[in-house]
């Protein structure tokens, strides 16, 4: 974890991903009970290196695409490239899910860049932006 980061706490974290996907699974299961649109989910990983990065990456978005579900990617363009490469390695039509707009890649300076003022986040800016 960066320097940065250290600040806040986050290295002694537990690690709650197997109760979180009981979590969600209840809580989508529910949904689907009742007749409800799935619930929305974002998702934020930290990764040690671009090979973790970009397996975490593929696996995410290749199973919210073939579940015929939408993602937005934000990263870097080395990032995207290898992404597209990946995922249309992972058996995905990535030119038919780009068209459909199920899939959206971003580049991530430019998508910051929409919400910073003064070298900081604005919270109106941001809030205008999210309007992707």
């Amino acid at each position: 974890m960066s320097e940065s980061l250290s600040a806040y706490g986050l290295t002694n974290v537990p690690d709650r991903s197997a109760s979180h996907v009981l979590e969600m699974g209840h809580g989508l299961e529910s949904c689907r009970q009742l007749g409800l649109q799935s619930p929305r989910q974002h998702e934020v990983g930290f990764y040690s290196d671009d090979r973790s990065l970009l397996d975490g990456y593929t696996r995410f978005v290749g199973t919210v695409l073939k579940s015929g579900n939408a993602a937005i990617v934000v990263a870097t363009e080395l990032h995207r490239q290898k992404l597209l490469t990946r995922l249309q390695a992972y058996g995905l039509d990535m030119s038919a899910a780009i068209e459909q707009g199920r899939y959206i890649a971003l580049d991530d300076a430019e998508a910051i860049a929409t919400f910073m003022v003064n070298d900081l986040p604005d919270p109106a800016q941001f809030s205008k932006s999210q309007a992707i």
